[in-house]
């Protein structure tokens, strides 16, 4: 029996090339983990980036404060 290897979406691939400690840019829609185990979606993009919480908790957040987060991707 033959396997094959699913394909990488464009995100899944900058992933791949960010080191460790290095997250990819945010993308609107998609579902996230931050470094503290919790899953969120971004729901804005702009100067600020605006995210939900799976608990309904908002967050408006800069560049900085996102890097920091160590978002990646994530099943909700």
């Amino acid at each position: 029996m033959m396997l094959h290897r699913a394909s990488q979406s464009p995100a899944d691939k900058a992933i791949l090339k960010a080191g460790p400690g290095q997250s990819e840019q945010p993308e609107l829609g998609r579902c996230y983990r931050d470094n503290r185990g919790h899953s969120f979606v971004v729901q804005a993009l702009g100067g600020r980036i605006l995210i939900e919480y799976a608990n309904g908790e908002f967050r408006t957040l800069g560049r900085d404060q996102w890097q920091q987060l160590q978002p990646v991707p994530a099943l909700f």
